[in-house]
């Protein structure tokens, strides 16, 4: 049993609150997790739990305990910390008495684009949060094969971005690219297709075909995507407003994509 840690001086404190800065996060390759469902899926999905830190209070809770005895038998390392450590270490505004430190799952384009006929998911440009963990979580639920960010969007592993992915980040293989051109460039050897949203698109979304080897990007609402991706893509398609809202959220708008990409895929791929 590891002993309680009460010091605002102690180093495991200074460590966790590092990782809520993307420069440490990418430095370490590590991030936070946090509250008792993340921790449940986490635990379910063998995530790379590296340090688990609970308060008094998740004890309270007959689910809390049942939670921290499960990790506990899994051999993951396990640290009570006071409620006011704990307070420091949490980034929710209602932390519920645990977090995690997890090791990044590390994969690379070439293992995305591996499968016959890879759907994935391109976010470009995307500045908020909840929106790139709503694409994530969709990805999950739709059997797209990954996620791939390219530069100037939002951190993948970042607070805000886990806890909207709801624990899809421990299912769903992600990559950040560090250059877009790079990243076309393998797309294009790779052979798989760019298909992006564009409000101002001719063809509609249900027109174009979106079975075999294909990439769906989105950009920011305001923007777009970048023109390189712009001059890149296959086919540009738009999703009809029909009411009187003038855009789409970026995360229905993917979700919708990736639907119609998977109804496009029943008749050729087999139900996972």
């Amino acid at each position: 049993m590891t002993k309680l840690i009460s010091s605002t001086q102690n180093k495991e404190l200074t460590a966790v609150r590092r990782l809520y800065e993307r420069k440490y996060r990418e430095q370490e390759r590590k991030y936070i997790i946090e509250g008792v469902r993340q921790l449940e899926e986490a635990a379910q999905a063998a995530a790379g739990l590296e340090t688990v830190y609970f308060a008094p209070k998740l004890l309270s809770r007959a689910r809390g305990e049942t939670l921290l005895a499960s990790l506990r038998q899994a051999g993951v390392r396990c640290v009570e910390v006071t409620d006011a450590i704990f307070a420091q270490m949490a980034n929710t505004e209602t932390p519920q008495g645990i977090l995690a430190v997890v090791r990044r799952t590390e994969t690379d384009l070439a293992a995305l684009t591996a499968p016959k006929n890879p759907l994935l998911v391109v976010a470009d440009g995307l500045q908020d949060p909840g929106n790139l963990g709503t694409i994530i979580r969709t990805a999950d639920a739709a059997g797209a094969d990954g996620v791939i960010t390219l530069p100037g969007t939002v951190d993948l592993y970042g607070p805000k971005t886990v806890r909207s992915a709801m624990g899809s980040l421990f299912h769903l293989p992600v990559w950040p690219a560090d250059d877009t051109a790079s990243f076309l460039s393998a797309m294009q050897a790779a052979g798989v297709r760019l298909i992006a949203g564009d409000a101002a698109a001719s063809q509609s979304y249900d027109a174009v075909d979106l079975r075999g080897r294909v990439a769906l990007v989105v950009g920011s609402e305001a923007a777009g995507p970048s023109e390189a991706v712009r001059a890149a893509a296959a086919a540009w398609v738009k999703i009809p407003i029909l009411g009187r809202a003038e855009s789409l959220n970026v995360g229905v708008a993917a979700s919708i994509l990736l639907y119609e990409a998977v109804r496009q895929r029943k008749k050729t791929i087999p139900a996972r």
